[in-house]
């Protein structure tokens, strides 16, 4: 699998802008939260458990076992084909502010050996908000770049094979509880 370089990372995440918009807390309907994404669940046994693909972190919330969790970071399928696009909303339903680094996502590959990181290369360091009742949205662009909306963090475009991948971001509620929000995809 080729690996990603740092100038094409860069370019490909300076596309994308952070939106700060609005948005319902996660409640799931027939698989479908309110904003339209997928609730993260799956008959899919790879999708079982949550995986803790972050280190540092004092707790990993995942989509697919999240519950009526405040903040879940929800995927807008479980399932893509290259090439196509997923989208990931990480929606503040809680009561606390929280702060993150956008550029700080990252993609894993399930394999025989456990999860193995997979993109990105490198990481710049801002540092946003997402108030209770907002959201932000990543973009992850699977086999192809595609036009991005100005309000969505573009991540990749990445050539992955067939598989079990998660996408993540780490976000603090306070200055001392780190959390990861992991949400778990196919590629056919």
């Amino acid at each position: 699998m080729p690996s990603l370089s740092r100038r094409r990372l860069l370019a490909g995440l300076g596309a994308g802008v952070v939106a700060l918009a609005g948005c319902t807390a996660p409640g799931s309907t027939n698989g479908r939260t309110s904003d339209g994404t997928d609730d993260g669940t799956s008959d899919d046994p790879a999708f079982e458990g949550c995986p803790a693909v972050r280190a540092n972190v004092d707790e990993t919330v995942c989509a697919a076992t999240a519950g009526d969790a405040p903040v879940v970071l929800r995927p807008s399928a479980t399932r893509v084909e290259s090439p196509g696009t997923l989208r990931f909303v990480l929606a503040n339903g809680g009561d606390a502010t929280l702060g993150l680094n956008p550029y700080d996502w990252a993609v894993h590959r399930r394999g025989d050996d456990g999860w193995a990181k997979v993109a990105p290369d490198a990481v710049v360091q801002p540092w946003f908000e997402v108030p209770p009742g907002e959201s932000m949205t990543w973009e992850l662009q699977v086999g192809a770049a595609n036009a991005t909306p100005e309000d969505v963090r573009v991540a990749g475009p990445l050539d992955l094979d067939s598989g079990v991948y998660a996408f993540s971001v780490v976000a603090a509620r306070d200055e001392s509880t780190r959390t990861a929000y992991v949400a778990r995809f196919r590629v056919a």
